[in-house]
Order: structure tokens, then sequence, then C-alpha cells
């Protein structure tokens, strides 16, 4: 999908939302008029959490969504913790007068050859009036990266809004980009006799876009909605805290070497 036709589709969403039959103009309709990112604050108090706006709105936010004991035990073994929670937060309409909120953290190792970076995805859902939040989606681990022994893993999810099955309320789309560090076979060549040896390739996978269907508490995984297109408009979610996600800064840091592969052997890129 080209960007002019986001940019377009967009009006058709934003009116969705607001229950109007009129649809805005591309210009009225652009991601940075549909997503907010001045009115809410994430803000650390003490060992607590709490969501504040501008306007009023001071939520807590139960410690446990953003700092599960599991994730703190497993990140104390790990090359670089994933729970530096950024203070901005996205915002945007859901549908049903409630708010959607993305929530990012993102920690970079100091130093270490393994150049090692993660970070995680929550989504929130918010009712103004109230001050009522449902934790939406738990991405848990979404981007990451680590270098060993001189090939990348590398991960990052690419969220997007839409509303795929035509009920007027806000659903996720999740497309999972990752490089992969795997061994196959190389000829060895300029030898006199056939030699094959082990070596290590990049591979470059993308998809499927996963949709999450929104029930105004929360967006579930529907498998029957994968691939599709949605009905009225499709934007992708803007970083948080990030210039570029951790697989584009491995392809673009080491563009001038050998080329990465998807599974079919083809150079792969971002279509």
């Amino acid at each position: 999908m080209t960007r002019e036709l986001v940019a377009s589709s967009l009006g058709v969403l934003v009116a969705v939302l607001l229950g109007t039959s009129a649809v805005c103009s591309p210009a009225a309709a652009s991601a940075g008029d549909f997503f907010d990112a001045e009115r809410f604050r994430l803000v650390r108090d003490g060992d607590a959490y709490r969501l504040r706006s501008a306007d009023g709105i001071d939520a807590p936010i139960p410690l446990a969504w953003l700092e599960p004991p599991e994730v703190v035990a497993e990140d104390e073994e790990s090359y670089v913790g994933s729970l530096d929670w950024e203070e901005a937060v996205t915002a945007f309409p859901i549908g049903g007068g409630r708010i959607g909120l993305h929530l990012s953290s993102y920690t970079i190792a100091d130093g270490g050859s393994a150049q090692a970076a993660s970070g995680r995805d929550l989504l929130l859902i918010l009712d103004p009036t109230t001050g009522q939040l449902w934790r939406g989606l738990d991405l848990g681990s979404s981007k990451s990266r680590v270098r060993l022994g001189g090939c990348w893993a590398a991960r990052f999810d690419r969220i997007a809004v839409g509303d795929v099955d035509c009920d007027r309320r806000l659903d996720l789309s999740v497309v999972e980009e990752r490089l992969t560090c795997e061994e196959v076979d190389v000829r060895v060549i300029g030898t006199e006799e056939e030699e094959w040896v082990r070596s290590d390739r990049q591979h470059h996978r993308i998809g499927p876009r996963r949709w999450h269907l929104g029930t105004g508490e929360s967006w579930q995984h529907d498998d029957r909605f994968d691939d599709r297109l949605p009905c009225t408009g499709l934007a992708e979610l803007p970083l948080i805290g990030l210039v570029k996600g951790p697989v584009e800064f491995v392809l673009e840091s080491y563009a001038d070497r050998a080329p990465l592969f998807d599974e079919t052997g083809a150079p792969a890129s971002w279509p």
C-alpha cells in the first residue's frame, strides 16, 4: 500500500471513528493529525507508574503491566534489559469515545561486542471520562538486536491501526520483521576437489500481517483476518524514542557488506 493511499484512506478512518459520514481530505487526515504524542505522559511515581495528561487525567498503571516479575528476572540474565519505558505516549481514537495508548521501551547496552538492544511495546485502552485503563495488547519483547560471532539476530514488530472487520472499532495489525543467522553449506572455490564448509548466512524475513481485533477493552488476534487490508484506513504507529528500528539499523549499518537474503534466496526488501 502506497503512502498516498494510506494518507487518503486515513480520512475515511477518522470519519468512521468519529461517527460521521463525511470523508476528511488527505491533508486533514494525515498521520500527524491522527496520532497525538503531546497529550499524555508516562510518569514514574516511586515504585509505581501513572498516566497523566495536561487536561487532568491521572490514572495509576499496575506495576505488573510494565514490569512483569518474570521479565525482570529474565532481564537480569540478558545482555541488556528491556524495561526502560519512554515517558512519551502516543494516543489515538479507537471508537466509542475511548482512546488507544502506545507505550514503548528500548534499552541499548553500554559497549560490548554484542551491540545488544532490547525493548517492548504495550497498548492500553483508556476511557477518558472515568480514567479507567485496560491492558489492550502486550506484545512483549517486540524489538531487539544482538551480534553473536559476527552474525546478527534482530527483530522489529511494526504496529499499524485500521478497521479490518468494518465494525467501527479500531483494530491493530502487527508485522514481524526478523534478521536471523542460519548455517548453510557453502562450496569452497579454488580447490581441486569438491569441498563444502558450514558458514553463517543472514536471512531477512517479513510478515505475515497479524490482525488483533478491537473489543473496546482489548485487542484479540483473529487469524481469519491475517494479511487482509482494512476496510477504512491503515496507518503505522510512529516510533517512540527511536529514529529507526533495530532491523533497519543493522541493514543500514552493514549495507556495504554482502546482501541479506530471504528464505527464497532472493535479496529481501520491505514491500
